[in-house]
């Protein structure tokens, strides 16, 4: 009982202190230096009375005689104090600064009370001025030391614990970058060399990177940071598998190239980059093939705005063209893109040529193409969501599949010599309006391709492109941050991944392949399972995944949570309509078998639908498209004569 009652009691004080700290921390800084100088002042007489008391006994002790050295000392004490900073926040100040400064008030208190003594105001010696000068750096020094290593302390708990992977010379430079942020505190470097092991940088100890799941727990580590910018896409990702069973945080500085180059800073730590969650190599282009088709030519980008058409730019930039026309129809979306563009190549506004329009108004498309003498078109506008697709279907077979043929009309009546339609994988026996309209497209530019030889026609067919707009990507990456949950949509469902850059690389070597009509896909491995991609990331951004089968989530934890397939959606997802599959000059790309139209059927259709369109006639659309899923893809047809070509080539 009494020890119970110890215990309560010590609860209730420590409560105490611990509310009235943070009172006192949470007052204006005017009065928190009121207090300061009360402190001080109580200190000196503190002190005063106790050398007085040590030196002479109580007998040498009277009350007048403190009052007369205060009124000497005081002053001079608190002056002094205020010179040397000692009543500004000492949360961030040295304890030699703290201390340095209360010898010299204590000097300065000293000599007061000498004065006061001459004067006759108090007894004094060489022995009382000793022990008040001492008295006085202990009770003003000292206290200020330990309030601020109090301080100090609780601001240590609130950094950000970090491990930096790589003690090389990169890290070595993130450790003094971070050491001037308050907001990180670098506790341990791993490295993959053992002749590191134990050594000491900046006074922070190495370990054998092998050892890393025992060095996070020893060192209580928020954050692991990847200080390693110029390894290798696989050998990061080796890295990364290593890392994600720990369920840390881990991020990594900027590639070495925006380092170097001033765009950015080593300690800008970033997410995981999209690439490190393919769970395969990205494929690398054929440069010399990407050059041929972009150097020194005029080329149109449309829907330049968006994730895949903004790529496209910066790819073709890159590749030296002699003129880029943009073509985009949301203002802001354009605007966004050559302010990226300008930030990031010097010659933008010399070789830019922006146009802010829609590629369903075939005279503009076709002025435009004229005016520049554009050689290749990459058509990337489209509309993509698919969920929000579905609910506009009209307004979804205008652009998509419709401002596909009248922007491919527009070029071969220009005399452009390439054009490449952006698809999709969802084209393949599509289950929603948006690969239906995409599928049409496909159709339309086969179709075209057939009906002349003046333009060459290439498709480009590809999965999931990680961190576009509307990609689970940054969806799961906003839901983590917010603590989730991540949402899914079925446990089972997969989906082919490749990255922007690979994307862009695809669509822009496919204009240097193509013969006419033909269909390029990228070699893009096994299908990823959603739920394994939300899995990792929610694991490599420090958290512990917990399904819905697992309970409510507790600390630490985020919650996935299934929400079922929209409408549209499919478990998985195909990449070729037929079973004909080709290689071609690169490894990683194949090209899909020709397909037999029937033209005359092609044309019925696309008339049909200008006239549901036109009438705003939902119903029509959804038949015809529907008539598309079923029929079209299966058709065989012999004939392509011009006469049956005519109405699509108009």
């Amino acid at each position: 009982m009494v020890s119970n009652a110890a215990n309560a009691a010590r609860r209730s004080f420590m409560a105490f202190l611990r509310n009235a700290g943070a009172k006192l921390v949470g007052l204006p800084g005017g009065w928190k230096r009121l207090l300061k100088v009360a402190y001080d002042l109580f200190a000196l007489a503190v002190s005063l009375s106790a050398a007085m008391v040590l030196t002479f006994g109580l007998a040498g002790f009277t009350i007048s005689g403190l009052l007369g050295v205060l009124a000497f000392a005081a002053p001079s004490l608190v002056l002094t104090l205020a010179s040397r900073a000692l009543y500004a926040p000492i949360a961030y100040s040295r304890d030699t600064d703290l201390l340095r400064s209360a010898l010299f008030g204590a000097v300065v208190s000293a000599t007061a009370y000498a004065g006061a003594g001459i004067a006759g105001f108090a007894s004094w010696s060489v022995g009382a001025l000793v022990i008040l000068m001492a008295l006085l750096v202990v009770l003003i020094g000292g206290a200020r030391v330990v309030l601020r290593a109090i301080l100090s302390g609780r601001r240590q708990r609130e950094r950000e614990r970090v491990i930096i992977y790589g003690a090389g010379e990169a890290g070595r430079q993130l450790l003094a970058a971070l050491q001037e942020r308050r907001n990180f505190q670098v506790v341990a470097f791993v490295d993959d060399s053992a002749s590191l092991a134990g050594a000491r940088i900046g006074g922070v100890e190495v370990f054998q990177a092998g050892r890393i799941a025992d060095v996070v727990r020893m060192v209580r580590a928020d954050t692991v940071l990847l200080a390693m910018p110029s390894i290798s896409v696989r050998r990061r990702r080796e890295i990364l598998r290593r890392l994600e069973p720990l369920e840390q945080s881990v991020r990594i500085i900027p590639d070495l190239e925006d380092i170097t180059r001033g765009k950015a800073l080593l300690s800008q730590v970033r997410a995981i980059p999209p690439e490190d969650l393919l769970g395969r190599d990205p494929v690398a282009p054929d440069e010399a093939l990407v050059r041929s088709v972009v150097e020194g030519r005029s080329i149109m980008v449309t829907g330049a705005g968006g994730s895949i058409g903004s790529e496209l730019c910066r790819q073709i930039l890159r590749l030296n063209p002699q003129r880029l026309v943009v073509i985009e129809q949301s203002e802001y979306a354009l605007y966004a893109l050559l302010e990226r563009l300008r930030s990031r190549f010097d010659e933008a506004d010399a070789v830019v040529s922006a146009h802010l329009c829609t590629v369903e108004d075939e005279t503009r498309m076709e002025q435009i193409l004229s005016e520049h003498g554009v050689d290749a078109v990459f058509h990337a506008a489209a509309y993509k969501h698919v969920s929000l697709v579905e609910t506009n279907a009209i307004d979804a077979v205008r652009n998509n599949s419709l401002g596909t043929l009248r922007v491919a009309r527009a070029a071969i009546r220009a005399g452009v010599s390439t054009f490449v339609l952006v698809s999709t994988d969802k084209a393949v026996h599509p289950a929603s309006v948006m690969g239906a309209t995409k599928r049409l497209a496909e159709l339309i530019c086969r179709t075209l391709s057939h009906a002349q030889d003046s333009t060459r026609f290439a498709l480009v067919r590809f999965g999931n492109v990680l961190d576009s707009s509307g990609s689970v990507a940054p969806l799961f990456r906003d839901q983590i941050e917010r603590g989730g949950p991540v949402t899914v949509t079925h446990p089972e469902v997969t989906r082919y991944f490749m990255t922007i850059s690979e994307a862009a690389q695809l669509v822009i070597q496919a204009a240097g392949m193509a013969d006419g009509g033909d269909v390029f896909v990228l070699g893009m491995g096994k299908p990823v399972r959603i739920i394994d991609l939300a899995t990792r990331m929610i694991r490599l951004a420090g958290h512990r995944p917990r399904l819905p089968e697992e309970g409510e989530p507790g600390p630490g934890e985020i919650a996935i949570t299934f929400i079922g397939l929209r409408p549209g959606e499919k478990l998985r997802e195909e990449l070729f309509v037929g079973p004909e599959v080709k290689g071609t000059e690169h490894p990683m790309i194949l090209r899909e078998g020709d397909e037999n139209l029937d033209l005359s059927e092609l044309n019925g259709l696309i008339a049909r639908l200008e006239t549901a369109c036109r009438t705003r006639d939902g119903a029509l659309v959804r038949d015809v498209l529907a008539h598309r899923y079923v029929d079209l893809r299966t058709r065989s047809s012999a004939h392509d004569d011009d006469d049956q070509g005519a109405q699509i080539r108009r």
